[in-house]
This record gives structure tokens, C-alpha cells and sequence, in this order.
């Protein structure tokens, strides 16, 4: 248990400290892997979340908001064989 704690305080803190980007960026969705199994996601606002894969299954945190979360899912499912596990809000409103 002491593991997973961790894990989930490494993904938040990672995920609550990426760099924002102007808003003069043009929109867009991607993941980028940030190390190991570890990926950082931008949506299409230009906000950002993150998530780790695991053996067990994906620990993502924050789908940011629907239209994203649907997004997510489907390449979460595209790129890797594992289910996502884990999901954890850090507050309880849409970016």
C-alpha cells in the first residue's frame, strides 16, 4: 500500500507541476511519455494531466473533463494492454 501511495503522490505532483503553454498554442491532444511509464496528456485547452502504467492497470489522474476523458480512453485502450485501475481527482471541477 505503501508503493501505490507513492506512485499516486509522484503522478499528481508531476501532473500539478507541468509547464503551462500560452494560450496562443494551437489546440491540440497528445501524450507524451515523460519517463519510463510515465506519460504526461494534453487536451485541447491546453491543459494537462498525467498517468502511470502499470502490470495492474493505468493510474490516471484528473480526465480534465468529458470530451477529454472519452478521448483518453480511447487511446489508453489503443496504446496499451492494460485497463485503467486507478483514477484520481485532485479537486472537483472541470479545467
Amino acid at each position: 500500500m505503501k508503493t501505490f501511495v507513492k506512485i499516486i503522490s509522484i503522478a499528481m505532483t508531476l501532473a500539478l507541476s507541468l509547464p503551462a503553454f500560452s494560450q496562443g498554442d494551437e489546440s491540440r491532444r497528445e501524450i507524451k511519455q515523460i519517463k519510463g511509464d510515465l506519460y504526461n496528456i494534453q487536451d485541447d485547452n491546453n491543459t494537462f494531466t498525467a498517468f502511470l502504467v502499470t502490470p495492474d492497470g493505468i493510474i490516471l489522474t484528473d480526465p480534465i473533463n468529458q470530451v477529454t476523458a472519452e478521448w483518453i480512453s480511447v487511446e489508453l485502450d489503443k496504446r496499451f494492454d492494460v485497463p485503467v485501475k486507478y483514477v484520481v481527482y485532485s479537486h472537483h471541477h472541470d479545467d
